[in-house]
C-alpha cells in the first residue's frame, strides 16, 4: 500500500472528528448569537410619555423577536424568545401609557428574560 494512501486513511478519521467539533462550535456560536440578539431586543422598554410611538416601537420589537425565534435552532431558546415576543405584541395592543399596564408588563418581562437566560445556558 502506497505511503500516501496509508497516510490518507490515518488522517481521514481525525479530519472527520475535527469537522464534527467545528460543527458543534458553530452551533453553539449560533445559539449564543441568537440569545445575545434576543436579550438586546428585550432591553427595550417603551416610553409611556408618547403612547402612540411606544405602541409602534413595542410592536416592532415583538415582531423582531418573533423573526429571531424562527432562526433559533434550539427549541427551548426559540420558545423562550417567542414567549417574550408575544408579550411585546400583547403590550402593544394595550395602552402602553396606562400606568397600570407598564409595571405588570415589566414584571412579566423579567420572568420571561430569566426563562430565556435558562434556555441559553
Amino acid at each position: 500500500m502506497p505511503t500516501t494512501r496509508r497516510l490518507a486513511i490515518a488522517v481521514l478519521p481525525l479530519l472527520m472528528i475535527t469537522l464534527a467539533g467545528c460543527s458543534q462550535i458553530q452551533e453553539a456560536g449560533s445559539k449564543a448569537k441568537v440569545c445575545t440578539d434576543a436579550i438586546a431586543l428585550a432591553a427595550f422598554t417603551p416610553d409611556p410619555k408618547d403612547g402612540e410611538q411606544a405602541q409602534k416601537e413595542t410592536k416592532e420589537t415583538g415582531d423582531k423577536l418573533h423573526e429571531l425565534a424562527k432562526n433559533a435552532k434550539d427549541g427551548d431558546v426559540s420558545g423562550a424568545i417567542t414567549t417574550l415576543g408575544n408579550s411585546y405584541v400583547d403590550m402593544a395592543k394595550q395602552r402602553v401609557e396606562d400606568a397600570a399596564n407598564l409595571p405588570k408588563w415589566i414584571e412579566t418581562k423579567v420572568k420571561q428574560l430569566d426563562a430565556l437566560r435558562q434556555a441559553c445556558l
